[in-house]
């Protein structure tokens, strides 16, 4: 009798380990696959952040000729960087969010330049201004001259003062490079309100002023000696003055447009006097203590001289943020 051979029990074992194997190998391609492209999604990830780190600086062009060149974040201007409009105008300087913010310089395609520090697109705070006519340093607040300041214009002019709006407004000291100077206060650009006025020629004004002119209660002297103090009216002597010469005579009463005119009183340095009614600069016969016959105004200095004050209207303004104009000759004829 044959003895059979026992199974393996192990064999049978095996062949469910194999078909496991070739079931399982598929799951795992495709688990390597995945991963890979995991891995490599991620490697991509970080070489852009190190790109960032690295070599963030980044141009780009818009089709209307625009272009900047700078650094970039989420695809934002960010960090340093330049702008270029298409009109020529060109920033240089810092950026958040894709405004100009912090510090930076905006030069005009007409050749104005302001440096300074930026919010929110707009030059506010401490700020230089310069351009084909002149220069400002002081207080800006959206491009605009506001605050006090110091402004030289082209021809050498120099004002340094209080602005409002772009504009010569409040206490300041106006120097024109012809030597005449006004320190006072401005409305507008003009002179206005309490301040004096020394020409070149050594005549000085000292009182009130609107829109450019003497106005109110001032007193003028003249290098010569003379002197007169009184009301003002459109730059002229009108109302009631007092007007003294050199050799001590003097005039008290009324004036209009610069003339005595009205009842008065002249009193030479004699001791001569006339009191009565004059009409434009010249005594009026029918009425009067007439004390001295000879008497004429006009030979003794007010119609042949008319020594007024010459008119000043300064005309500094800045109708644009890209200008700094200059302020007219103070002195014009009357």
């Amino acid at each position: 009798m044959s003895i059979g051979r026992i199974p393996n029990k192990n064999n049978s074992g095996q062949r469910g380990s194999s078909a496991a194997t070739h079931t399982g190998a598929p799951r795992r391609r495709v688990l390597w696959v995945i991963s890979g492209c995991l891995m490599l999604t991620l490697a991509m990830l970080v070489f852009h952040c190190v790109y960032q780190l690295v070599d963030p600086i980044q141009t780009i062009k818009w089709a209307d000729g625009s272009h900047y060149k700078g650094m970039m974040f989420q695809g934002k201007r960010e960090g340093m960087g330049t702008f270029v409009w298409a009109n020529g105008d060109t920033y240089v300087g810092n950026w958040v969010d894709n405004t100009m913010s912090g510090k930076g310089v905006l030069t005009t395609s007409e050749g104005v330049r302001y440096e300074g520090r930026w919010k929110a697109g707009e030059l506010t705070g401490k700020a230089t201004i310069e351009g084909p006519t002149g220069s400002y340093m002081g207080d800006v607040v959206r491009q605009k001259k506001h605050g006090f300041g110091e402004l030289i214009f082209a021809d050498g002019s120099r004002y340094n003062g209080e602005f409002e709006h772009d504009k010569l407004s409040g206490r300041g000291r106006l120097v024109w490079v012809t030597g005449d100077q006004y320190e006072g206060t401005f409305k507008a650009g003009l002179l206005n309100g309490e301040g004096e006025l020394i020409l070149r020629d050594g005549r000085r004004y000292k009182g009130g002023f609107m829109a450019g002119e003497p106005e109110g209660n001032g007193m003028i002297s003249w290098p010569s000696g003379e002197q007169y103090t009184g009301a003002f009216r459109n730059g002229l002597r009108s109302g009631k003055g007092w007007y003294q010469w050199a050799d001590g005579s003097y005039f008290e009463g009324n004036f209009v447009a610069g003339l005595p005119h009205g009842y008065g009183k002249m009193v030479w340095s004699t001791g001569e006097m006339y009191t009565g009614q004059f009409v434009a600069g010249r005594r009026d016969d029918g009425e009067g203590d007439l004390s001295v016959v000879s008497f004429d105004p006009v030979s003794d200095g007010f119609a042949s001289s008319n020594p007024s004050l010459s008119s000043y209207r300064l005309t500094a303004k800045r109708e644009t943020s890209s200008d700094i104009s200059s302020p007219d000759d103070p002195l014009r004829s009357r």
